[in-house]
Formats: C-alpha cells, sequence, structure tokens
C-alpha cells in the first residue's frame, strides 16, 4: 500500500498509474483482512469485541488524517498530493515494531483436536453463514455511502449552505462513527446479540430521517443516528463470525465479509436508483426512504430468525 501509494506521485504514463492504484487496492484487502483476522486470533470474548470495535473506530480517524493531508498537498499539484501515502511507512514500521510474530493455536470446538483442519464436507456449513453476513455487511454499507455521497447534494438541493458546511455535517458523521467505534465493547457486554438489532434500527430510522430532512438539524441528527449504526451492527458481525467458524477459516470469513461492506460502497448509488425507480414518481430521491424501509423489514426478519433460534435452542446468529 505505501509503495504503490506513493509511486503515482512521480509516474506520468496513465496505465502505470492505474496498475498501481489496482495494487494498492489489493494491499488494502490484504491489511484489512489481517487485521481484524489477528485480533480474532489473539483476544477472545469481551477484549476480543473491544479491539474490533477500536479497529472500526480508527478508520474514520486515518481517513481524516489521509484526506486532510491530501488537501494540503492538493495545493501544489495533483501529483504530490499522492505522497499523503507515505503515513503508510509509519504505519509499516509501527506493526514491524509492536506486533509479534503469531503462533496459531487450535480450537477443537470447531476443528480437528489433531490437525486444526476443517473437513471438506462441512465448508458448505460454514459458508452460509459468511455469506449471510456478508449481505449484511453490503447493505449497511450502503447506508453509510448515503451520507458521504447525497449529504453535500442535499444541503445544495435544500439551499443549507456551500461546501464547507456539507463538510462539517460529514465530520459529525465521521466523529459519531469513531466514538461509537470505541464504545463497541462496552455496549455488547450488555446487549450481546441485540446490538445487532440497534444496529439495524439506527440505519433504518437514519435513512429516513435523512430523506425529510430539508433543515440543518435534522440533517444533522440524521447523520448522527446513522453514524451509529455501522459501528455497532458491523462490527457485531466480524466479532461473531470469528467465533462462527473454525480458526483455518477466520481469514476467508473476514476478506468474504470485507469484499461485501466494498461492494455495498461501490454499488451505494445504483441500489439507491434502483430504489427510486420503485418509489412514488412525484418523489425526489425516495430510494433512500425505501432503503431505510428495506432496514426495518431485514430488522424484523432477524428478529424473527433470533426468536426462531432461541425456541429451537440453537443459535443462528451469536
Amino acid at each position: 500500500m505505501a509503495v504503490t501509494g506513493v509511486l503515482p506521485s512521480v509516474l506520468t504514463n496513465f496505465w502505470l498509474i492505474f496498475i498501481t492504484r489496482l495494487l494498492f487496492g489489493i494491499g488494502i484487502g490484504l491489511v484489512n483482512s489481517l487485521a481484524i483476522t489477528l485480533i480474532d486470533f489473539v483476544y477472545e470474548g469481551d477484549n476480543q469485541a473491544q479491539m474490533l470495535g477500536n479497529r472500526s473506530a480508527f478508520e474514520p480517524i486515518g481517513l481524516t488524517l489521509v484526506n486532510l493531508s491530501v488537501g494540503a498537498l492538493l495545493a501544489v499539484s495533483w501529483q504530490v498530493s499522492f505522497l499523503a501515502y507515505a503515513l503508510l511507512f509509519i504505519v509499516w514500521w509501527g506493526f514491524i515494531q509492536v506486533v509479534p510474530e503469531y503462533q496459531p493455536r487450535q480450537k477443537s470446538a470447531h476443528a480437528d483436536s489433531e490437525s486444526g483442519q476443517v473437513p471438506k464436507h462441512e465448508h458448505p456449513k460454514y459458508l452460509l453463514p459468511i455469506i449471510g453476513s456478508a449481505v449484511y455487511c453490503g447493505l449497511l454499507t450502503v447506508g453509510m455511502s448515503i451520507v458521504n455521497v447525497y449529504t453535500p447534494y442535499l444541503v445544495l438541493a435544500h439551499h443549507l449552505g456551500g461546501s464547507m458546511t456539507a463538510s462539517v455535517i460529514i465530520t459529525v458523521y465521521t466523529l459519531t462513527s469513531m466514538v461509537m467505534g470505541f464504545l463497541f465493547g462496552t455496549f455488547f457486554h450488555f446487549l450481546h446479540r441485540y446490538i445487532f438489532l440497534f444496529g439495524l434500527f439506527f440505519m433504518g430510522v437514519g435513512a429516513v430521517f435523512f430523506y425529510f430532512a430539508h433543515g440543518l438539524v435534522t440533517l444533522t441528527l440524521a447523520v448522527i443516528v446513522i453514524g451509529l449504526s455501522y459501528p455497532m451492527a458491523g462490527t457485531y458481525l466480524f466479532n461473531t463470525i470469528a467465533n462462527r467458524v473454525p480458526q483455518k477459516m477466520a481469514g476467508l470469513a473476514n476478506s468474504i465479509l470485507l469484499v461485501g461492506c466494498n461492494a455495498g460502497t461501490a454499488l451505494a448509488p445504483a441500489v439507491v436508483a434502483f430504489l427510486n425507480v420503485l418509489g412514488p414518481k412525484s418523489a425526489l430521491d425516495s430510494g433512500i426512504r425505501l432503503y431505510g424501509e428495506l432496514m426495518f423489514l431485514l430488522l424484523l426478519l432477524t428478529a424473527l430468525l433470533m426468536w426462531w433460534s432461541r425456541k429451537k435452542g440453537v443459535s443462528k446468529i451469536s
């Protein structure tokens, strides 16, 4: 990530820059998956939940630092702005200095007691909850993208201010997500798996508020509510999947969930556009409201699934 992130600052060929961006994306996938998997391997119980919450909280912090660096360097030139990724060399150095080489341990409850290998015939049993969690992650990140993509549009459409106003509102959203990430461990300790339902509820409420937001107060309240959602529901999914699959499949599980997150981010405008087609023709951006209603439906189905699994005595969620 560090090398391919900085290289475009000295390259002039479009295709070489394009290739470095592809390699940069591969680096992001490797680093994110490794960070979550190492937390799953090293920590357990409440400590694991808190560490995953901390990781979620530091994402917006890192994003803010890079964005501020890019903004300052853009004053020089667009190519120089790529030097902002030199911050990754600090991360690399810190990782080498602090993180020890992990020695794998077996979790016999999920894996073969001698080899730790997962029998091939059991793979489908674990893939179903992994793929299901990835779909949840994708739908949740659509809501996050709605804030980043549509906040400037709503600010201008309703004459609430300019680009600075939109930036401040998005910053409030970022800070809310960061604080909720740090508090995830505490909330999870008391709410357990029901924190996931709260996350879905906040996403639904936030999206509906966002659709009806015609003033700064309502819009800010909407992004705050949405900001509470993903650190609760998304972090819960990563924490839970680590305890549902064998250790040998942890890296694969986290990678698939991250693919779901990235797909949700990339497809968010298309999802909202599709929902716009389904909504009333006279309503502007009704897809955002329909997305909120979809989250309420998902909340109901998830609650019913939890109730059914408890009734059967076999947990399907946690």
